[in-house]
Formats: structure tokens, sequence, C-alpha cells
């Protein structure tokens, strides 16, 4: 039998974990790696990163920006970081870095090719 406390943060913690279901999180360190192999900004490796979490699914660019260290995009502007540094990706690391395709609703998916893949898990390992 709980008590009336433990029922409250039983609630609670239902609630977070609901919250964080579709979450990525990305590692200070894992961003460091990434960094240094594939010499992309801090920005651009959380991006990448967040992309290889997403394991071959696309993700469209409203998460993306979210999840984009010192993010302060306005509201109608997200789409656009997240196009920019996608464009900065490729155009260091190649066009077919990252796949674009069009998701319901209008809005832009992104995700890594599977060469992509193998480097940033090459990056991953190797530091």
């Amino acid at each position: 039998m709980h008590c009336n406390a433990c029922a409250r943060k039983d609630v609670l913690i239902e609630a977070l974990e609901r919250a964080l279901a579709g979450a990525i999180w990305v590692a200070d360190t894992d961003i460091k790696r990434v960094r240094g192999v594939l010499g992309l900004s801090r920005q651009r490796a959380a991006l990448v990163l967040v992309l290889y979490a997403a394991r071959g699914r696309y993700v469209d660019a409203r998460s993306l920006q979210e999840a984009l260290p010192a993010r302060n995009a306005p509201e109608d502007r997200y789409h656009k970081l997240v196009a920019v540094v996608v464009h900065h990706i490729r155009k260091k690391l190649g066009d077919d870095f990252i796949e674009t395709d069009a998701l319901g609703g209008g809005s832009q998916g992104y995700r890594l090719s599977g060469a992509a893949v193998a480097q940033v898990r090459d990056a991953l390992v190797a530091a």
C-alpha cells in the first residue's frame, strides 16, 4: 500500500518518463570525439550525433533544432537554422553524408547515410 506522497511521486515519474520518451540526448564527451575526428563545430557535431542516435529514422527539423547547443533562433526560423547547419556539414563531409526527405505535415526530415553512420561509429570508437 502506497502513501499519498509515494503516489504523487509515482505520478510525477510517469509524467517525466512520457515527456522524455522521444528525447534524444547527446553526451559532451561524444560531441568532443566527433568534433576531433570529423573536424566539425560543436553545433554540427551535436546534430550529427542526434541523427546517429536516431538509428536510421528521419528526424524532423524541430527536434533537431531543440537538440542543438546554444539554440536561440526564433520559433519561425528553427527550420532555417537546421538547414544551414546541415548545409555546412554537407559542404565539409559531402552531399551524401545527410539524407533529406519530406515528412508528413510539410516538415523536412534528415538522417545519416549508411556510410555516415559508419564514420560516426568509427569516430566514437577511435577516440
